[in-house]
This record gives C-alpha cells, structure tokens and sequence, in this order.
C-alpha cells in the first residue's frame, strides 16, 4: 500500500512540474495582465500567478507582444503570412490584424502613450547593421519613420514628446562586458529638435530604455558586471541602481503601469517601482508539448556542408547534425547514414585525397574534435 502510495504521488508531481514551466521569454505586464513568449507561441497569464493560455498558435513564431497603454490591445511580431511583421489582436484575443507588410523584418517596441500608434525597428535602408524606429497606426496605412537617423530599442516618453533609444542594436549578443564602439549607449531628445545626446555615459554597455514619470529605467552592466537595472533621472541626471544581481544577467525587460517584468536566470520576475521589491512570477503553463514530439521531417531542408569523393561516384552531405554518404547517380542505391547519433552533431565532411576515409567535426564530447570513419 505504501508503495503504490508513492507512485500516485510521483505521478501528481510528475504532471506539477511539466505545468510549472520556465523559458518564457519576451514578456510584458500592463495592470493584471502578463503576455510572454513560450514555445513560439504567445501566452497570456495574471501577474497573480496560476494558469496561462495560448492566444496563438501559428506555425511560424509569435515574439515581443506589447500591451497597449490603455489595456485594450497586444502588438506583437508574427510569421503569420511568410514574412516577420507587426500584428494586433484586442487583448482578449482573436484574430491578429496585419499592421506592416515589408520584406525587412518588423519588430515591435511598445506603443505610443495614445495607444493610437505601434513603436516597431527595422532594417529598411540599413540591411547589415543599423535599424530604424517606425510607427504604425492601429487603423493600419503607412508607417512613419520617426526622426532618429539610426535606432534600435526605443521608448516613449509618457508626454509624447522625447524618446530614449539605443543607436545600436546588440542586446542578442552572447559577449559578456563588452567596451569600446560596440557596446550600447542610451540615447535621448526631443522629436521636435532632434537634440540627441547619450545619457548616463558609461564604457560597457547600457540598454533598453524605459520611460516611466520622471525617469528612465534601463539595463546596465556598470556596478557588477552583470546587466542590472538602473534608473536616470530626467531632471536631476543621477543614475541611481535598482538591482543588484552578481551571477546571471537580467534579460528582456519590458515597463507596463509602474512594473519591470523581466528574465533572471529561467524564470520571470516582477520589479514594482512604487517600492522597488521585486517577486518571482509562477505561472503554469499547461502545453501538449507537441514541438517536442518526435516527428518525422524533410532533411532536405536542413542541409550544409557536402563534398564529393574522389572517384565522383558517392558525395557527403551533413543534414541535421548527421552525415550523410549518397551515392551520385540515384539508381545506384539509397543514401546511408554514417553516424546516426541523435543528440550529437556533426558536420563538415570531407574525404581523404585517397577517398579511404571520411574526417568530419563532431560534439559529442562536449567540444568541437574531428574523428575520421
């Protein structure tokens, strides 16, 4: 009886833990509402906790979703047509509204205080690098490229009238503490004179700008070496710390009605400015966990490297992180798979000048080692 006891209970705890789930990434809060990004779908959730829903289930992924100040909306970018552009649904749900329809990828920032307009970057005139900063209206029609010469994350002042931006665009970056002329600075000025100046100097990085009242909250490596958030003070110019974490970075910040949600470590947390405490958002996501189904798929579409061997008669072809030997005329028999080791990768075959042996690039160490076959 006692073991049949614990395995109901391994069991109830077993399905607890795969609806307590982390990664939810790009979140964002506006009164009780919570929005975040998780399985590449977009989730909508309390920021009293309990259970999450899926507002969207494209095939593409559903990123960066952005509340309306006046609660009635989410921006987001989607897939939903083939290209990455701005979409809105009522904050309820429903079917998305296409706002952007350009070939550079869209992506959305936040809105104006009005909720009239969605605040979007793109990489329209300046394709390798730089971004600029658009709206949109929520009515659809062209988009308006505000006047910043160069712009990636962007926000608002409340009055409408100033923005606070980054020139740059490497908050993706896996470099820790970086200096020098690529690392982020913040931005700001008036849209109406355009005097543009960096705030809060520093060598390493400051990113992510959020307005709120008086200040503008922001992400910064400067005291631990770790991004942390910061306040500015418009009027004063003091920089002043609001976290104080030494061992993982906080990451996706997003400001909504006087909070901070944001990423430390796998979870989300909730940063209220009106106190500065700071609590950790546990939401249940219940998924069917279909994207981590097995399956079966196309490995043509998941090709790299290749080569043909020496006698012209067979060529190597990586696919999926397996190497594949296929012979060049079809009639001669089917490919053969020459590592099949799932979970590991491997890459970058190449035959010896004698076409005795096949060298290829491996992990299944840990690190990157050729093996030969």
């Amino acid at each position: 009886m006692k073991k049949i006891f614990l395995l109901a209970l391994v069991m109830v705890l077993s399905l607890f833990v795969f609806s307590q789930e982390h990664l939810m990434r790009f979140a964002d809060v506006r009164g009780d509402v919570v929005v975040f990004t998780y399985e590449g779908d977009i989730w909508k959730g309390s920021i009293r906790g309990g259970e999450a829903y899926r507002i969207t289930s494209d095939k593409g992924e559903e990123r960066y979703a952005k509340i309306s100040p006046d609660g009635k909306w989410i921006a987001f970018t989607a897939e939903y047509d083939g290209g990455v552009d701005v979409y809105l649904m009522p904050i309820s749900g429903g079917e998305p509204k296409r706002l952007t329809y350009h070939l550079s990828a869209d992506l959305v920032l936040g809105w104006t205080p009005d909720s009239e307009n969605v605040l979007f970057r793109t990489r329209r005139e300046y394709p390798m690098r730089g971004e600029q900063i658009y709206t949109v209206s929520i009515n659809g029609g062209n988009e308006k490229k505000l006047p910043v010469d160069r712009g990636g994350l962007a926000s608002i002042s409340p009055d409408g009238k100033y923005i606070a931006y980054c020139r740059l665009s490497g908050e993706n970056a896996t470099w820790k503490r970086h200096e020098g002329g690529d690392a982020q600075e913040i931005w700001m000025g008036s849209l109406e004179t355009k005097d543009y100046q960096v705030i809060a100097p520093w060598r390493g990085i400051d990113n992510y700008p959020m307005w709120w009242k008086n200040g503008i909250y922001f992400l910064s490596d400067r005291e631990k070496g770790t991004m942390n958030i910061f306040r500015y003070d418009v009027q004063t110019k003091e920089v002043k710390a609001i976290t104080h974490f030494d061992d993982f970075d906080i990451k996706y910040p997003s400001l909504g009605d006087g909070k901070i949600i944001f990423n430390y470590k796998e979870k989300l947390y909730i940063l209220n400015l009106d106190n500065e405490t700071i609590v950790p958002l546990t939401i249940k996501v219940v998924s069917d966990r279909v994207k981590v189904r097995e399956d079966y798929v196309d490995p043509a579409e998941n090709t790299g490297a290749f080569g043909l061997s020496p006698d012209g008669k067979t060529f190597l072809l990586e696919s999926r992180g397996e190497i594949l030997l296929i012979p060049a005329e079809k009639e001669k028999g089917l490919p053969k798979n020459l590592t099949n080791t799932s979970g590991i990768r491997e890459k970058n075959p190449a035959f010896s000048p004698d076409g005795k042996w096949i060298a290829f690039i491996s992990d299944k160490t840990g690190e990157e080692e050729i093996y030969l076959i």
